[in-house]
């Protein structure tokens, strides 16, 4: 199966566009569709470390996801989403670790789920639910 998806990669994106200083990863690294040109994915690297901000791209060039690194750890703001460029997640980390709210949306853009992380405690997760008008939020915790 291995050998499968490297083949099906290797037929879709090949096109590369990457830098090297001293034999690190250096500056702006894109890939691109072999048969589109289409944007697939973009970074940013300092000495061989992700540095900056992440992307990756539907392959209609549309916004798939969006992450934050510094000096190869993932601090700050992430965020995922749907086709058409609708929210789907949006959360944060700081050294690796996810922090505060995670939010979750439907594909209209509703939020429909949170979850909170704490330093040193269990997540709290909490839904959206609409129930005869505007969304209740409702904690999952205890169940």
């Amino acid at each position: 199966m291995k050998m499968g998806r490297n083949l099906l990669k290797a037929f879709l994106l090949i096109s590369l566009k990457k830098n090297y200083k001293n034999g690190l990863k250096e500056g702006s690294w894109k890939t691109y569709s072999a048969q589109s040109g289409i944007l697939l994915e973009e970074e940013t690297y300092s000495q061989g470390v992700l540095n900056g901000v992440k992307k990756t791209y539907y392959t209609d060039g549309d916004l798939n996801t969006s992450i934050q690194y510094i000096n190869g750890k993932l601090n700050g703001v992430v965020e995922a989403y749907h086709p058409d460029n609708i929210l789907l997640m949006k959360g944060m980390y700081h050294n690796d670790l996810m922090i505060g709210n995670w939010d979750y949306y439907d594909i209209t853009g509703k939020i429909r789920k949170t979850v909170v992380y704490e330093k040193s405690k269990s997540p709290k997760t909490y839904l959206y639910l609409a129930i005869g008008g505007a969304p209740q939020k409702l904690s999952l915790d205890g169940y």
